[in-house]
């Protein structure tokens, strides 16, 4: 789950990315039977859930999914991953990512890259500490869940680096 929530801001992240979905016509919260063939086919991760959302996440989805042929591959596949991610999220997740990120949305993009060179300029050693004290908040979280479950954890998600959001150097024994 600590992997999976800094990822899973990065798309909403992503979603704001491309604008307001107001700009374009005919979405109003579509069905999925109202979405094209392209469409379902992107959004395909979404289908068992699309039916619980709100109009405004299914207009925000299908506007996605129209620019979706314009992303690079390598954009496609991460959009196609993170989407899986966000479909195995619980509700009490999703309101946990999404809160993550109004808050990054208060920062300004110059607050932000000032924010990443600091970062980038701490040694290894004090990177490392601030991932575990971010782990150790993230794990503070109340979960709820059916009694006895684990949140609902996509194979991978270790490979990420819960800081940057980018895949963990490898390392060479």
């Amino acid at each position: 789950m600590r992997a999976l929530l800094p990822a899973l801001l990065a798309t909403a992240l992503l979603l704001a990315s491309f604008g307001a979905t107001a700009q374009l016509p005919g979405l109003a919260g579509k069905s999925w039977d109202g979405l094209t063939a392209a469409q379902r086919e992107v959004l395909a991760p979404l289908a068992s859930q699309w039916g619980q959302m709100d109009a405004s996440s299914r207009d925000t989805w299908a506007a996605l999914a129209l620019r979706y042929p314009r992303l690079e591959a390598n954009e496609q596949e991460r959009l196609r991953e993170r989407m899986r991610d966000w479909a195995a999220l619980s509700p009490a997740e999703r309101q946990r990512v999404h809160q993550g990120f109004l808050a990054a949305q208060r920062i300004s993009a110059a607050e932000r890259q000032a924010k990443w060179a600091r970062y980038q300029a701490l040694p290894a050693e004090q990177r490392q500490a601030l991932q575990e004290r971010a782990a150790q908040r993230s794990h503070a979280l109340p979960t709820p869940a059916t009694p006895g479950s684990a949140p609902a954890r996509r194979p991978g998600m270790d490979r990420l680096d819960t800081q940057t959001l980018l895949p963990r150097p490898k390392q060479t024994p």
